[in-house]
């Protein structure tokens, strides 16, 4: 998400040819909106994979964001938990994530995976 969250914030500099707003504050501005140094570090530490239990005959859906490859840590945790993994590719979320006058809502190309 930090990754995310930078590339967009480097975007947005290099697309107005603006400084952040906070620039000389410690932490991340993105969109306007700022997290203190600390709640950067917390999310830069966060790690999920300890937090898995077993979950037997449970079905995940994993939806990869146009052609982007799906997690792979994340598949096989969800596997070793005992989870059936069903992982398919989202498609149109760049398109959705235009300037809100060129957006277009996606399209479920895929068939209902669960019923």
């Amino acid at each position: 998400m930090l990754r995310e969250l930078r590339a967009f914030r480097d975007m947005e500099s290099t697309e107005y040819d603006e400084k952040p707003q906070m620039e000389g504050q410690p932490g991340l501005e993105v969109a306007g909106f700022h997290l203190n140094a600390e709640t950067e570090n917390a999310l830069e530490g966060l790690d999920f994979s300890n937090m898995l239990r077993p979950m037997p005959g449970r079905r995940v859906l994993l939806l990869s964001r146009d052609n982007f490859p799906h997690d792979k840590k994340l598949t096989e945790a969800l596997e070793r938990c005992g989870c059936e993994v069903s992982a398919l590719t989202g498609t149109g979320y760049w398109k959705m994530m235009g300037f809100p006058h060129d957006a277009i809502p996606p399209v479920r190309p895929w068939p209902p995976v669960f019923a």
